[in-house]
């Protein structure tokens, strides 16, 4: 099986000890958690059953072969960007990214299991209405393409709207934390852009540097779109090489 790590970023203790104990057992050996502070300034007190990298700007600053000034962003998520950097020296093979407040909807298991499949060779041939086995498909030697690079995983609960979309919806009676996306994963259309969210992603260690969040918070004028123009940059470059990204599941649930 490939090697797993997951990068999580955070500065709140209490998250961060609800989201260990929500993803036990854990679905991946290690794990690399960003303490968006300039020290680690919590223990989080209890073994896991995995191994824990617990990093904050301090190591950031003191690990030799990242530049000074820093390029990685701090005070906000795309301080992610040093734990892909951090897992690729662990000789990682897939690299998940989720956000602190995200659990597992369903068992844990099943999640990694749904990134491994969208990251997976597919079928060539696929029915014409999803789950019908319709007219025309063969019944044999439906042939394979290769998976997806990265895969960007759904959530329920709460979808992820922006501030004017989030009030304008709420004038209009509509219920957030009822939001349930559809199951099953796609493959996107390489000549499209949409909008790609860090909160639960699993790539593949040879498009690492494709995954590139630019300076945000701290020492920028910019925030929280870390991984909006990490996607832009990903798509573009992914269209170009000739390489396919996919979304759907596997779905968290936001606590």
């Amino acid at each position: 099986m490939s090697k797993i790590v997951v990068v999580v970023a955070s500065n709140r203790e209490k998250h961060l000890q609800e989201f260990l104990t929500a993803w036990a057992p854990h679905p991946w050996e290690e794990m690399i958690i960003l303490e968006d502070g300039p020290k680690r300034s919590f223990d989080l007190g209890r073994s896991y059953p995995l191994s824990v990298h617990h990093l904050s700007w301090s190591e950031m600053a003191a690990d030799e072969d990242v530049l000074t000034p820093t390029p990685f962003s701090q005070c906000d998520a795309g301080i992610k960007l040093y734990g892909f950097w951090v897992a690729l020296r662990l000789r990682t093979e897939i690299i998940i990214s989720l956000d602190d407040d995200c659990h597992p909807f369903g068992p844990s298991d099943q999640f990694v299991t749904h990134h491994i499949a969208a990251l997976s060779p597919r079928a060539r041939w696929v029915p014409s209405v999803d789950g019908s086995p319709t007219r025309g498909v063969p019944y044999f030697n439906l042939g394979t393409i290769p998976g997806a690079v990265a895969n960007m995983g759904l959530w329920r609960g709460r979808a992820d709207h922006d501030a004017p979309q989030r009030l304008a919806l709420h004038r209009l009676g509509y219920i957030d934390h009822a939001f349930a996306p559809a199951l099953g994963n796609r493959l996107m259309h390489p000549d499209h852009y949409w909008p790609f969210c860090g909160m639960n992603i699993a790539f593949r260690r040879e498009i690492a540097p494709l995954m590139y969040m630019p300076k945000m918070g701290d020492g920028s004028p910019y925030g929280r779109f870390d991984d909006i123009w990490c996607g832009i940059i990903l798509q573009r470059c992914c269209r170009h090489l000739g390489l396919s990204l996919s979304l759907g599941e596997p779905h968290i649930a936001a606590p």
